[in-house]
């Protein structure tokens, strides 16, 4: 919240100045919105009464409004200042904003960050998944898989929600740049950071076993950021939220959902890397004669 504020502060001056990216921040804000919504209009299960329906409305779409806002208030706020001190942070990001769907480096971004969401999902899913193969006591089974449960509208719902983690890398930014700003110490907001995150993925039944695990998802997340920049830290706080355990069991009435979202996942991962070979072929000099 503390941060929150602060950036609505800087948002304010930087509008009043005429600084930053505010088509950007419409855009960028009017996707989050929509794709929001539709997933909070996708999960419930509806009821006849009016009231009921006028009452879900208020309030699902309030915290989609809300949310949309708020990243739209940190984007405003950070943009300028980043795009000074940091540049390289929201060049692609920026790019995909003025529609370049298919330059090199938006498509270099979605594929490093589709991988580095994989390895961060793979460090938090390991700590229920170690149980099977060791003898680790004190964890609990069955992290993961609420997504998959519900009915398939419900299902398309809960992985149009992850899109919310977009708040999650907006926010790191925001806590990142606010944090070196006030201290002049870029390395003391990168730990606070660093710390602010491990804090919040510990589940706290084992911490000798979580918190190496919480450690590497930190340093996943951190390097991403801080070496690709915003588009991909986007694309793998996502992908972290939306791989799942799979079943090895396909008979099972909820094995397609997993299938599905890693298709969709490789899918995403696979336009990345066809893109960023900017029309070059995949395999280079080895079919040329």
């Amino acid at each position: 919240i503390g941060v929150f504020v602060l950036c609505l502060v800087f948002a304010r001056k930087n509008l009043n100045l005429g600084r930053g990216d505010w088509r950007g921040a419409v855009r960028a804000s009017g996707f989050f919105l929509i794709v929001v919504f539709t997933g909070f209009a996708l999960t419930p299960h509806y009821s006849t009464s009016s009231l009921w329906i006028w009452s879900w409305f208020q309030v699902e779409f309030g915290i989609a409004v809300g949310t949309a806002l708020q990243f739209g208030a940190f984007y405003l706020a950070l943009e300028p200042y980043v795009r000074r001190t940091w540049p390289e942070m929201l060049i692609s990001w920026s790019r995909l904003l003025g529609g370049g769907w298919r330059d090199p480096l938006v498509g270099r971004d979605l594929l490093i960050g589709t991988l580095f969401g994989i390895a961060a999902s793979i460090a938090l899913l390991a700590r229920v998944a170690l149980p099977h193969w060791f003898p680790v006591a004190g964890i609990s089974a069955g992290a993961g898989v609420e997504s998959q449960m519900g009915t398939a509208p419900a299902f398309m719902g809960s992985v149009c929600l992850q899109s919310e983690a977009l708040m999650n890398a907006m926010g790191g930014l925001a806590f990142l740049f606010v944090v070196a700003r006030l201290t002049r110490r870029k390395w003391v907001g990168i730990m606070t950071v660093g710390i602010f995150l491990g804090a919040i993925v510990l589940v706290g039944e084992n911490l000798v076993v979580e918190i190496p695990l919480a450690a590497l998802f930190v340093v996943a997340m951190l390097y991403c950021l801080l070496r690709f920049g915003l588009l991909a830290s986007a694309v793998a706080w996502i992908t972290s939220q939306v791989f799942v355990p799979l079943t090895t069991d396909f008979s099972r009435w909820y094995a397609w959902r997993g299938l599905a979202l890693v298709g969709l996942l490789f899918g995403l991962a696979l336009y990345g890397f066809k893109v960023s070979l900017a029309g070059q072929s995949a395999f280079g000099a080895l079919l040329e004669e």
